[in-house]
């Protein structure tokens, strides 16, 4: 599926919504706005409609992937005007007013007195703008000439609201109650033109700390909507053109919503059930550790040292998961970039379980000493990205002086083999390498294929597939997440569209698995790639909650409801849930 495809349509459908949804029914039915609003959320349709036949297909001309590129923008900007409208209209529900609402509510000469103010504030907005150039205003030099004409700014694809100067002082904000006309059109022109500013202009005496509202116009607003139209249907008109000869020669690829029940049972476990090419090593680790050079020591470090993607953890899971039985304290700790030993060691602490008789003013240090006293140790230390001699040594002091069993154990995991060496304890560091081609392509077909017997209703795929499983390099992480990918879809045109794919020759050296990473996330629907990309926002190794991500989402409104019959939160549930089918999380 074509990225700039799927956006532009997300971006079309989030835009739809508020003229879909009934919320703005109120400002349509008012006269020549309400013509514009029905008037865009037509061209939207179309727009909509266009694309829903083009999704799908692999769009390939870089012109074209402009062109949507900027509908895309345009649409945000739709969404943005929308957004406007939407905010006058809560804020006629709660003032009791009917600015931006149904005028056919009121007598015909409140409509005639309403929509002539407007106009008449319109008209002497643009006197006072034409005639700036030859005069200074009475009402400008008030403050100081700091006050003129603000325009209206509109390219394809961008349309935003500018001002050639800056946000008016307190001493520039009148009271719209009195004064002369000049002063009412300087204020409700600076009220409504900085829509969306982000300004919120506070008074002073009386009125201090309170915000002040923005004042409606809605032949502002109207004819920043119009201008919105027409740069829509000079848009449309030349991506459909292009987008009909482009798919009279592109191939079909079926919507990610029509595969997915086709997609094989998977395990809902955490760790991989079998461990592949590891176990000689695995039971080396393990015997080491309880009956061999390692159990006669007070504390040794053994480090694991990989590449990331190597499979590292993994096998560390399955190593903690045998060793836990042989010690009385086993603690596992996610260090990632972040090695502060003030950190673990309260980390630590929380792990361990309280003993009789602790001193009140206890550190941690003291705390684990105590705690750990006639006690074997199994710390894991996963992901650790950097080493300072003195926060080591730090980390380590109350481990080393407990007093207690001998034979702890601090397996650290690390990418950097600067780290291994200077933390270990042992001759060397133990490297995690590459699984062979066969261990290698067992785990892909279980990633792809699940419980089912590989390729067996899918024998025209074998060949494809060790073509791919040569390109993952031996890294598990590759072949998982290639795997979910592939699973999705099991169909020889898939298979070999991912095998050609221009990511693979990004590939910088044996030990790069980001093209095979980046193909899993090329793959994404839009709206799942917008959930995933705001993610990262927050720090690396982050523990989420399910309920604090559909707050995130919903908060950023990149929610796009396929079915109006469902909650917010449910559809954030859904997309969570693909996130993680697709191995995102």
């Amino acid at each position: 599926m074509d990225f700039a495809v799927d956006a532009a349509l997300w971006v079309v459908g989030k835009a739809l919504a508020p003229v879909t949804d009934g919320l703005l029914e109120s400002c349509a039915a008012s006269t020549e706005l309400g013509r514009n609003i029905d008037a865009l959320k037509m061209q939207l349709l179309y727009a909509q409609g266009m694309l829903d036949n083009a999704q799908g297909r692999d769009i390939r001309s870089p012109a074209l992937k402009e062109l949507l590129h900027k509908l895309r923008e345009l649409a945000y900007c739709a969404d943005d005007a929308l957004d406007e409208l939407d905010y006058f209209r809560i804020q006629d529900a709660l003032d009791g007013t009917y600015h931006a609402a149904n005028l056919d509510s009121q007598s015909c000469v409140d409509r005639i007195a309403i929509n002539a103010h407007h106009t008449a504030k319109a008209a002497a907005n643009n006197l006072k703008c034409s005639s700036s150039s030859t005069r200074a205003d009475p009402d400008d030099q008030e403050d100081g000439g700091k006050r003129g004409c603000l325009s209206v700014v509109g390219s394809c694809g961008e349309h935003e609201i500018s001002s050639s100067r800056p946000p008016p002082t307190t001493q520039g904000v009148q009271e719209v109650d009195g004064g002369c006309m000049p002063n009412v059109v300087s204020c409700a022109r600076t009220a409504a033109q900085t829509i969306g500013s982000g300004h919120q202009y506070v008074l002073q005496g009386d009125h201090a700390m309170q915000t002040r509202k923005l004042k409606f116009d809605r032949v502002v607003i109207s004819t920043k909507i119009l201008e919105i139209i027409e740069q829509l249907k000079l848009l449309c008109a030349m991506v459909s053109t292009i987008l009909n000869l482009e798919l009279l020669g592109s191939t079909r690829i079926p919507p990610a919503q029509d595969i997915t029940m086709n997609r094989p049972k998977t395990t809902p476990n955490i760790i991989e059930p079998e461990l592949y090419g590891r176990n000689d090593q695995k039971k080396e680790i393990i015997d080491d550790i309880t009956n061999g050079k390692y159990c006669t020591n007070e504390l040794t470090v053994v480090p694991l040292v990989g590449p990331g993607g190597i499979g590292k953890t993994t096998l560390t899971q399955h190593i903690f998961a045998e060793l836990e039985g042989s010690f009385q304290v086993s603690v596992w700790i996610c260090v990632s970039l972040d090695f502060n030993a003030d950190r673990l060691t309260q980390e630590i602490v929380k792990k361990i379980p309280e003993v009789n008789d602790e001193k009140a003013n206890a550190t941690n240090q003291q705390l684990i000493v105590q705690r750990l006293k006639s006690k074997r140790l199994l710390l894991v230390l996963d992901d650790v990205w950097t080493y300072h001699e003195d926060e080591w040594k730090k980390l380590l002091a109350p481990l080393s002086h407990t007093g207690g069993e001998k034979g702890n154990v601090v397996i650290v995991t690390t990418r950097i083999p600067k780290v291994a060496s200077m933390v270990t304890t042992t001759n060397s560091s133990i490297d995690v390498g590459r699984l062979s081609h066969e261990d290698t392509r067992s785990f892909f077909e279980v990633c792809v294929f699940g419980d089912q017997r590989p390729w067996e209703d899918h024998s025209e795929l074998r060949d494809v597939g060790n073509r791919i499983v040569t390109k993952l390099k031996g890294f598990p992480l590759a072949a998982k997440t290639v795997g979910r990918l592939l699973r999705n879809q099991l169909t020889l045109d898939h298979w070999i569209r991912v095998a050609e794919s221009r990511e693979w020759e990004l590939q910088t050296n044996d030990n790069d698995i980001m093209p095979a990473l980046k193909l899993s996330y090329d793959y994404l629907p839009f709206h799942l790639q917008q959930c995933f990309f705001y993610c990262g926002l927050f720090p690396e190794d982050y523990e989420f909650s399910a309920k604090e991500l559909v707050h995130f989402w919903t908060g950023l409104g990149i929610l796009r409801p396929l079915d109006q019959a469902k909650r917010t939160e449910d559809i954030a549930l859904s997309y969570l849930n693909d996130l993680v089918n697709h191995g995102f999380f």
